[in-house]
Order: structure tokens, then sequence, then C-alpha cells
């Protein structure tokens, strides 16, 4: 019997926003970074990493248990009003601030992935390792940059997240065996969405990672950070040719690529995830729990 590991929830003020963080576990501090979907993604490996490490998933704004930006003007935006996703390397710098974190191994998904890069570009100094899992930045849809676009397209794209059957459509699009996806995983995501400002912050999530990271090249050749790229063989969302162009635009960085998973790896794949993170950080044995 392994030991058991509890989780707290944590809350620190950022910008008068009150940001939510699962916290748990000892050792090397692990920040992990959501992406679109949320922080129902890392549900099946926060545990089993919590025995390694010391665990905070955040929940960025307007999503999970963290204040939204929407609708609230009163309080300072930690991204800037222009482009959401540019100050997210403050944000994440902030955070691990207020959880009096000097520095970290920052692991982020999809969307999440670019914004960690994003924060290690800016602060190399708080990141130990960086590990980036199916992660977005060389996507370039030209019109999720359009200012225009960006106004009108979120009011057009708001009643397809009320119907349960496109979101079951684009939460399929993510396994590569929809058996691996939690029974109850579309509900809870509607769920969220209905809470006030969470539709605001999906979709401009959405938009910045459609839109990519014209620099997101650069900041990776300037890494010099010890980097692990992880991919899903069978990823719909982001081509696995992907991984391949990030590991080669870093100077210290290797890349891991799992058969049998598409985008959703933590959900699809946690044992070998959580794996592949144990032997990256150099620690000895997967621990009892993890179930792919």
């Amino acid at each position: 019997m392994g030991e058991t590991v509890s989780f707290a929830d944590r809350y620190v003020r950022i910008g008068g926003l009150k940001v939510h963080l699962h916290e748990g576990g000892r050792g090397t501090s692990l920040l992990l970074i959501h992406g679109l979907g949320g922080p129902l993604m890392w549900q099946r490996v926060l545990v089993p990493l919590s025995k390694r490490f010391h665990v905070m998933a955040v929940d960025l704004p307007g999503f999970g248990d963290s204040d939204s930006v929407s609708g609230n003007a009163a309080v300072r935006d930690p991204m800037g009003r222009d482009s959401s996703f540019k100050g997210y390397g403050e944000f994440l710098f902030e955070v691990m601030e207020q959880m009096e974190v000097r520095n970290a191994i920052v692991c982020g998904i999809s969307w999440g992935g670019q914004l960690a890069v994003r924060f290690a570009d800016l602060h190399p100094d708080r990141v130990e390792k960086l590990i980036l899992i199916c992660t977005t930045g060389l996507l370039c849809h030209l019109r999720a940059r359009n200012a225009i676009i960006r106004m009108i397209l979120p009011p057009l794209l708001k009643p397809v997240l009320r119907s349960g059957f496109l979101i079951d459509y684009f939460s399929r699009r993510s396994f590569h065996n929809i058996e691996n996806r939690p029974p109850d995983l579309c509900r809870q995501f509607r769920e969220s969405l209905r809470r006030e400002g969470r539709s605001d912050a999906f979709l401009g999530a959405l938009l910045d990672a459609a839109a990519g990271d014209p620099g997101f090249r650069a900041k990776l050749s300037r890494l010099r950070i010890p980097s692990l790229i992880i991919w899903g063989e069978n990823d719909l969302i982001a081509p696995t040719k992907d991984a391949h162009r990030i590991g080669g635009a870093t100077s210290n960085g290797a890349v891991r690529i799992l058969p049998g998973c598409g985008h959703s790896v933590p959900l699809e794949k946690p044992s070998e995830l959580v794996e592949a993170i144990f032997v990256f950080t150099g620690q000895e044995g997967l621990p009892h729990g993890v179930n792919s």
C-alpha cells in the first residue's frame, strides 16, 4: 500500500482575481497548466504525480474555480485586454510568487503548453524543466488573429457551446479510443461553461490556440531548459509532426510519442505520461494507482 496523498484547495489573489489551485504532495514543485479542456484534464494523474512532486494544478482565469475577467471591469486583467495569451507569462509568474515557490518543473498541455513556453521565455530562472504535451503555438490560422473576427465570432459560437451533441463530437476528436474518456467528462464540461464568464474565457482561449504564436519558434530557440515534448501518435487536434518541430527548435529537448493516443494524453494514457515524467525528472519506478 502506498502513502495516501490528499489535495487541498488553495486560493491566491492575482490582479484582483481569486485564483484556484489544487495542491498536494511533497518534493520538487510541479506546476500543471491545463488547456481548453480545463482542469478536468488532470484528474487521472494528480494523485500519482503528487507521490513524487509538490503538485500545483492552477485553474486559469475563467476556468475551474478561478474568477473570470469577463464582466468585471474593476479587475486588472492579468492577461492584457488586447491579446489574452500574451500576459499569461506574468500571470504564471504571480502564481508562483503567491505560492512562495522559487522554481518549478512546468508542464502544460495543448494551449497550456503554449502558455508554459511564454512563461519559460520570460522567466527562465523560474523553470527547472519544461514538459510540453500536444502543444499549440505552431498552429497558425490567420483569421483567428484578425481583430474583427475575434470580436464577432465569440457571440456566434456561444450557442454551439450549449449543444451537448457538438461538445461530444469535438471531445471524441481528442481521443484515439473513446472508451478511454471519463464517462462524465462532457456533462461536467457543459456545466462548467454555464458559469459566469466561462464561455468567454473558453472562446478567447480557443482563438488564441488557433492563432498560434508568431514568435513561438524564437521562444523555443532561446530556451536552455531541459525539455520533454510528449505527443499522442493519433492526435487529430495538433499534428504529431509538430512534436518533432518543437523538439528540433529547442537546444535541449527530447520527444516522446505515445502510440494509440490522441490529444487528451493525461486522460487516455495516464500511466505512460506519469512514467515519462518520472524518467525525465530522474525519478524511479511508477507509483501504484495509475491506470490507463
